[in-house]
């Protein structure tokens, strides 16, 4: 989903996570992690970049579930989806443990 501000694949809102905080009136959630992570992918600044080495090897996420993700769920409509598929595959796939 793109707002304008940061491009999401489509349903990250199904897999926000709540944040409970104990609060009565306030709800929060955070992006599930293979969201917050091709979250960057547009963007693609050095700083993303470091934090998806991070998140990656912390989190030991998946190459082919990132990748499956922004193919089903951003590629269909982001700009420039060949050159973005392209940085996923050339780039940030080193970030990601080896299976």
């Amino acid at each position: 989903m793109g707002t304008g501000i940061v491009d999401l694949p489509d349903d990250y809102e199904r897999r926000l996570e709540r944040l409970d905080f104990g609060f009565e009136k306030v709800q929060l959630s955070a992006l599930e992690v293979y969201d917050l992570v091709l979250s960057k992918l547009t963007r693609n600044s050095p700083k993303d970049r470091e934090d998806v080495k991070f998140i990656a090897q912390q989190q030991k996420l998946s190459y082919a579930v990132a990748y499956d993700r922004f193919v089903k769920e951003m590629k269909p409509w982001v700009a420039r989806a060949d050159w973005h598929e392209g940085t996923l595959q050339k780039v940030w796939k080193e970030y990601f443990p080896r299976p």
